[in-house]
């Protein structure tokens, strides 16, 4: 059906004739799935999933324990061993879904020993052996770069989980700690999966996704981060050198990769994330702004972070549309009119004041919407307009 609409579309517009048309809607019909009858399949399996869950759950206390540990490794056998078969053959996308498959059993076995002998611990160290066994398995195993992903999350979740625990134990900046620090170590990790054999591909979507991080690790001080006198001093300013640097170090190391056009944006972006995180702990700390200080003492300090978060994304914008990157671009056109209206919203105390800085605030972002629309329609065309110029 949207693939005849798109067709009727072309179709009016003069870019297909009566014949290619007919030929790719007998295509389509040839080729066509019945799609709502295997997503009921689906829901059936699904449901008799659950059903089978519910009904171990109610005699969940009555099976043995080594019953219970016996099971779920011969579960574990059976899915390794059609994992083996899927990656001996080539067969990707069955690889791949069994390889989290085996994953997620990985999980729950451990939490399942942890549960039938009574271990001590705590979740973090429970989800750290979790890593440690898989993550040599995806290297070895995995190609894609959903599965990568995957990865990250589960990186990502068990570093919050330990969180508590780090700063107990590790005297810093909890910002920090939140923020660069698992972004730069992702990065690292992605740009060394990109060096190994069968990796290129897990690599790239690594560096994307930690790059994702950088940026929020830029942006949210702009949030959340009020400075007292217990965070200021000489100890702060060494632990945004040392992110500085080994952000850059990374950056530098991925601008050597086979993309230099994208080694080069990143670079910038970390390097503008990095000024950007230091102008905004500048401006909180230099001004003196505490999370209970009266709010006419802290406007002059919300007015700078604005516009330091607002000048940072109109870098990142920059950079999105020098490397042609349309959806990362619209993402922060987006972000700086949302961060706009906002400050329009925070600046002014009174209801007609209110509804004034709405009224501004939102034709803004209404402008901000429209341009960006004819720069990403322009950004569309240029391609189209190379390569008719090169012919």
């Amino acid at each position: 059906m949207f693939a005849n609409r798109s067709l009727d579309r072309w179709h009016k517009a003069g870019l297909l004739d009566d014949a290619a048309r007919l030929r790719i809607q007998a295509w389509e019909a040839d080729h066509a799935r019945p799609v709502w009858l295997l997503g009921l399949a689906g829901i059936g399996v699904f449901t008799v999933a659950l059903g089978v869950l519910a009904l171990v759950a109610a005699n969940w206390m009555a099976i043995p324990g080594a019953a219970k540990i016996a099971v779920h490794f011969a579960l574990d056998g059976i899915v390794a061993a059609s994992l083996f078969a899927a990656w001996r053959e080539d067969w990707h996308k069955a690889r791949e879904l069994l390889a989290l498959l085996l994953f997620g059993l990985v999980l729950s076995g451990i939490g399942l020993v942890g549960q039938v002998y009574q271990l001590g611990g705590t979740a973090w160290q429970a989800m750290l052996a979790w890593m440690v066994v898989c993550t040599p398995f995806m290297l070895l195993v995995t190609r894609s770069g959903l599965l990568a992903v995957a990865w990250q999350l589960g990186a990502v979740a068990t570093y919050a989980v330990a969180l508590s625990d780090l700063y107990a134990s590790i005297a810093g900046n909890p910002i920090m700690a939140l923020t660069w620090l698992p972004a730069i170590t992702l990065l690292a990790f992605g740009l060394g999966r990109g060096l190994m054999p069968n990796g290129r591909v897990q690599g790239l979507w690594m560096e994307g996704a930690a790059i994702l991080g950088l940026l929020g690790a830029a942006s949210l001080p702009q949030v959340v981060l009020r400075l007292d006198d217990g965070t200021r001093g000489l100890m702060l300013w060494l632990d945004w050198g040392l992110a500085a640097t080994v952000a850059l170090v990374l950056m530098a190391a991925l601008m050597r990769r086979r993309h230099p056009d994208r080694g080069m944006t990143s670079a910038f972006l970390a390097t503008a994330g990095w000024i950007s995180w230091a102008a905004t702990i500048w401006a909180w700390d230099s001004l003196h702004a505490v999370a209970r200080t009266a709010r006419g003492t802290d406007d002059a300090a919300q007015l700078g972070v604005a516009l330091v978060f607002i000048a940072f994304w109109g870098v990142v914008s920059w950079l999105a549309l020098r490397s042609g990157r349309r959806s990362l671009f619209a993402g922060a056109v987006t972000i700086i009119a949302l961060r706009i209206f906002l400050f329009y919203w925070e600046a002014f105390g009174s209801l007609l004041s209110t509804g004034l800085g709405l009224v501004m605030g939102g034709l803004v972002c209404i402008v901000l919407a429209a341009l960006g629309w004819q720069i990403i329609r322009r950004m569309a065309l240029l391609p189209v307009v190379r390569k008719a110029t090169r012919q």
